[in-house]
Formats: structure tokens, C-alpha cells, sequence
């Protein structure tokens, strides 16, 4: 969104007509940020942003707040942007922890501020991913082709007739 302020003003006679922007931040990576899939239950590694503030003649918008809507699978975990003078440029990591299996999205939100005229505007980042479900966990059992060697007592004494054998040919002797 732009916002344009329009000041006239008569100097001495002349008519003098100033223009300043507000609202055209830019981003690398550039919206929407894919996450791709995250286990539910897991947190993906962070992933930085750089956000830069619109040019104007003679510097740049001022980042002037950011933020992320409470309770969304993404969270942010570090900001070089809610600080005090505001940056013209900052970075901002984000992580995503999806809450349930399937697509999930969110919005960064910011504003940033013109310091020449004081004219603000707001600014939206995308954020995208996909909680994927993790595998079912499955029972330990014992592989059915035991469960009858284990039933006769025969699992058992097969394990004995091996182990004296191994135990033997390791000493050096012969038992057949």
C-alpha cells in the first residue's frame, strides 16, 4: 500500500508541491515464505527475512514495528526490527511448528514510517508450510517365526548348542 502526502505551500509566491511515499517495503526472500513439510510436533529450523524499508528522496522508511498473529503455527524467535531508533532494514527469524497434519499459512505484519513526513503504512509478508503427521508407532512383537521355536523350548536350546560352539572355536577347541 502507498501512501502519498501532498504539500502545498506558497513561499514567498511561488506554489512549492512535495511528494513522499510510505509503504513499499521490500523482502528477501520475496512473499510467500515456504516452509515446506515439518512433522507435527517438531519445529523447523529458522528462517531469516530481510525486510527493507521504501527509498524516498533523501533515505529510506523507518521499520517501525513487526509482529506475528499470537497462537499461529509460526513464531518468531529473533528481530533486529523493534528497536529503538527504528532500522530502515532488519532481519526477522522465523520458525514454523505446525499445530495438525495439512497446510498451514500466516502473515507477518509490520509498518513502516516515512521519518521526513512521519506519513506510515502497513506491510503483509506471507508465510507458508505443511504439517505432516508422524509415522504410527508400532508395537514390539516378536517375529512369528519364533513364536513357535520359543513355544517348544527349542529357541532356547538351539541358542545353547550356539553359544557353546562359538565359545569353543574361540578357545581352540573342537566341540561337535
Amino acid at each position: 500500500m502507498r501512501k502519498v502526502l501532498v504539500v502545498i505551500a506558497l513561499l514567498g509566491g511561488v506554489l512549492a508541491l512535495t511528494t513522499s511515499t510510505a509503504g513499499a517495503a521490500t523482502f528477501t526472500p520475496p512473499s510467500p515464505l515456504d516452509f515446506g513439510s515439518v512433522q507435527v510436533g517438531a519445529v523447523s529450523p529458522g528462517r531469516t527475512v530481510t525486510i527493507q524499508g521504501a527509498t524516498f528522496p533523501g533515505g529510506f522508511d523507518v521499520i517501525s514495528s513487526v509482529s506475528l498473529v499470537p497462537g499461529s503455527a509460526f513464531s518468531i524467535t529473533a528481530t533486529t526490527c523493534n528497536t529503538t531508533p527504528p532500522p530502515s532494514s532488519c532481519t526477522v527469524t522465523i520458525t514454523f511448528a505446525p499445530i495438525g497434519a495439512g497446510p498451514a499459512s500466516g502473515t507477518l505484519n509490520g509498518s513502516e514510517m516515512n521519518p521526513a513526513t512521519g506519513g506510515s503504512a502497513p506491510f503483509t509478508y506471507t508465510l507458508a508450510g505443511t504439517g505432516t503427521s508422524p509415522p504410527p508407532e508400532l508395537p514390539e512383537v516378536p517375529a512369528p517365526w519364533l513364536l513357535p521355536l520359543v513355544a517348544s523350548g527349542l529357541f532356547g536350546a538351539s541358542f545353547l548348542i550356539l553359544r557353546r560352539r562359538a565359545t569353543a572355536a574361540a578357545n581352540g577347541r573342537s566341540n561337535a
